[in-house]
């Protein structure tokens, strides 16, 4: 029994889109470090934020060697505006060394600096790093994977826009040296306004259907992803549900995705057929992409099933 559609919605489409921070103090990134000039500098990945009032306690960039001992340190007393780079001024050890921006804590705590640190950059022999997980990032480097060699001279550590560091000559106050060896086969998930391309999902459905042969959706994205995709079939005899279907998406290649129509929906069709009524079949697709901060569709659609 042939079945055509007597209904055909528009793909409807919600972007939820955007950086992944909770608030603009972690945006602050450790963006350059130049132990022979005692300099290190922190960036607003945002560009002309302001740090939140709600941190009585402040912020503070912390400097520490390769065990993890802290070395130095200087506050910052909130509301702070990052609008440009800043420099600072530290003594910094020459073989190894960390710089953190995190807020600052009671001088007794005892939480581990995973909970209170955003950002640190390293180098050298690093045998204790201060932060070992990965913070803020859904698809970033892990801290251990941001170490570069010590600085030679005429040389700084320069945080990539994947969020590893490499080492160029210093550029205190401008924008870092791009090294593209340093970031070959990664994305710019650490650099929030980098360029991603527009995000374009396509699904389709047969305008001929057949209950009695598969039913197949065809789903296209133009950049790499997933989707995962949720319905049911119903009528007044009778209904069920099914998924969730989930398949990886390649950029710019089409994926066909089977709705389940087994003996149970021949059953629930042809008696709502005898009946003079229609079968619907309704679903909810996910739809996203594999960037650094994913982009994420919801389709929805329903299809009448006439007798």
């Amino acid at each position: 029994m042939v079945l055509r559609s007597a209904l055909l919605c528009t793909l409807a489409v919600l972007l939820l889109a955007g950086p992944a921070y909770a608030g603009d103090d972690e945006a602050i990134r450790v963006n350059e470090i130049a132990p022979a000039a005692g300099k290190v500098e922190l960036v607003d990945v945002f560009r002309n934020e302001s740090f939140p009032p709600d941190r009585p306690e402040g912020y503070v960039v912390n400097v520490y060697d390769g065990a993890g001992n802290q070395l130095a340190s200087q506050p910052f007393s909130p509301p702070a505006v990052f609008a440009d780079p800043v420099v600072l001024d530290f003594a910094l050890p020459a073989d190894a060394g960390q710089v953190c921006f995190g807020y600052a804590t009671d001088p007794d705590s005892t939480e581990p600096p995973d909970e209170y640190i955003y950002h640190c950059l390293g180098y050298g022999n690093v045998t204790n790093p201060v932060i070992k997980k990965r913070k803020f990032q859904t698809r970033g480097p892990r801290f251990l994977d941001t170490l570069t060699p010590a600085p030679g001279p005429g040389q700084s550590v320069q945080r990539q826009p994947c969020g590893k560091g490499a080492l160029a000559a210093p550029t205190l106050g401008a924008p870092n040296t791009r090294v593209p060896a340093a970031c070959e086969g990664l994305p710019a998930c650490d650099d929030p306004l980098a360029p991603h391309p527009p995000l374009k999902p396509t699904v389709k459905v047969p305008r001929r259907r057949d209950v009695d042969r598969p039913l197949f959706l065809s789903v296209r994205l133009n950049v790499d992803g997933d989707i995962s995709l949720r319905g049911s079939l119903f009528s007044s005899a009778g209904g069920y549900a099914f998924g969730p279907l989930e398949r990886e998406l390649q950029a710019n290649k089409t994926v066909r995705l089977r709705i389940p129509t087994g003996r149970r929906a021949r059953r629930i069709v042809k008696r709502a057929a005898r009946r003079g009524e229609e079968t619907r079949v309704a679903f909810r697709a996910v739809i996203r992409d594999k960037e650094c901060r994913p982009g994420r569709f919801h389709s929805s659609r329903v299809f009448t099933l006439p007798p």
